[in-house]
């Protein structure tokens, strides 16, 4: 939580230092669960035309090495929130207690 608290905040802080009217904050977990509404976001914030003919999805796992999942996979680890099961009920307590709720 500290990492992604530090490089949130870094990052959402940056774009009001430099002056830019639009920023996006991008989580993982967003893209993954509905890949057309968060590419729509994106597109607005880059203020481009994301019509069907402009793009397509990639669904296939992106690397190479170590053990790849696709779209779908990845979306089945999330949805039912599988992840959590390597944690215990206490890490899982620590993490949540320092997370900063205002950068999610």
């Amino acid at each position: 939580p500290d990492i992604w608290n530090a490089y949130s905040a870094g990052y959402l802080g940056l774009a009001k230092r430099g002056g830019y009217r639009r920023s996006l904050l991008i989580r993982f977990e967003d893209l993954v669960h509905d890949e057309k509404s968060f590419l729509k976001k994106v597109a607005d914030v880059l203020q481009v035309d994301v019509s069907s003919s402009n793009f397509s999805m990639v669904t296939k796992a992106a690397k190479g090495h170590g053990t790849a999942r696709g779209s779908s996979d990845e979306l089945d680890q999330i949805s039912k929130r599988r992840f959590i099961k390597k944690y215990t009920l206490a890490e899982l307590k620590v993490a949540c207690d320092m997370l900063n709720w205002t950068l999610a």
